[in-house]
Order: structure tokens, then C-alpha cells, then sequence
């Protein structure tokens, strides 16, 4: 019987430290950089954020901010969160395309443009031209193609600038992405 209590004993204690051993590693950041992690799953997931659980759990986890926590999650969230095929055709490089028509006449010094779109346009060059991506090259960009969008935009983006404007990290790229109308205006509601 001593023998297999000692088998018993060495059979738990493997067995214990098999579990620690899981536990911890799925708790701790994976090695690398976490800088940005947020960002990429929020903006991953943002499409997917009303069709699946896991879709809307990283989406959430992303505008958390918690670059730390994201990291540890990512590679779950991005395989959940594959870019839609919509999204490969267009995405950020498809809103600096500005609109042909009257809009070149307000790219000048602005001053006959839309006061919402001077308005929108100094936040984003203040507050997210430094982000990656960002799409236009100067305000006067930025005027012409905001003289395209429609009502519901231009209430819409400004409130994410502002969001950005208070944000730090990996949310206020976010918000930046959501601002310049990456993300279309998806979650507006929220707003």
C-alpha cells in the first residue's frame, strides 16, 4: 500500500503542477510588444461586433484599452475577426479618395467650407495625425472629402474626435479610426 500511496502522491502532484503551470501561462502577456494591441483587436472586430459573442467580447476587450490584456487575447480575437472582404477593397485608403464636384473650392484656406467640417478636420489633424493611417495629407484633404459626407456623418465623427482628444493609447487610436470614418458610423449610438 505504501507503493500506491507514493504513486498517488507523484500522480497529484504532476497533476497540480501541470494546472499551475496552464493557469499562469494563460494569464501572463505573451513576450513581445504589446504596444497596440488594443487597437488592432478593436478595429479587427469592430465589424463583428453584433454577429458573434466572441466578436463583440473583443471589440469591447479592444476599447477597454488595456493594451496588456489585448495582447494576451489577440491572436484569439484577430482569428475570429478576419478582415471582410469589403474591408480588403477599401478601408482607410478608400476615405482619402475625395468626392470630385464643388468640394476643391473649400480645400483652399476653408473658409467657405462647412463649419462642422472646419471644425472636424482641426481635431483630426490636431489630435490624430500622427496615428497610422490616417488618411489625409493636410486639412485642405481633409475639407474635401468631409464636403461629401452626409448629415449623419457629420455629427457623427466629431464626437469620436473628441473622444480621441481625451483618450490615450490604443483607444484614442481607436476613436481616431472611428473619427476620420474608417469604421463608417458603426456605434454612433453609443456616442
Amino acid at each position: 500500500m505504501n507503493g500506491s500511496l507514493l504513486s498517488l502522491f507523484v500522480a497529484s502532484s504532476l497533476l497540480a503542477s501541470v494546472a499551475a503551470a496552464c493557469s499562469s501561462s494563460s494569464s501572463s502577456p505573451p513576450s513581445g510588444d504589446t504596444n497596440g494591441a488594443c487597437a488592432a483587436v478593436a478595429s479587427a472586430c469592430h465589424p463583428y461586433d453584433k454577429e458573434s459573442a466572441i466578436g463583440h467580447e473583443c471589440h469591447e476587450l479592444g476599447h477597454e484599452g488595456d493594451d496588456a490584456k489585448c495582447a494576451v487575447r489577440r491572436a484569439e480575437c484577430l482569428a475570429a475577426c478576419p478582415p471582410k472582404p469589403e474591408e480588403d477593397a477599401g478601408g482607410a485608403d478608400a476615405v482619402s479618395e475625395a468626392a470630385p464636384g464643388d468640394a476643391s473650392a473649400d480645400a483652399g484656406d476653408g473658409s467657405t467650407a462647412d463649419p462642422a467640417c472646419t471644425a472636424l478636420c482641426r481635431c483630426l489633424g490636431t489630435t490624430c495625425s500622427g496615428v497610422a493611417g490616417y488618411p489625409f495629407a493636410d486639412e485642405a484633404a481633409c475639407l474635401s472629402k468631409c464636403a461629401s459626407l452626409g448629415a449623419e456623418e457629420k455629427a457623427c465623427f466629431p464626437k469620436w474626435c473628441a473622444k480621441a482628444e481625451s483618450a490615450s493609447g490604443s483607444s484614442a487610436t481607436h476613436f481616431c479610426e472611428h473619427a476620420w470614418g474608417k469604421l463608417g458610423t458603426n456605434e454612433c449610438d453609443t456616442l
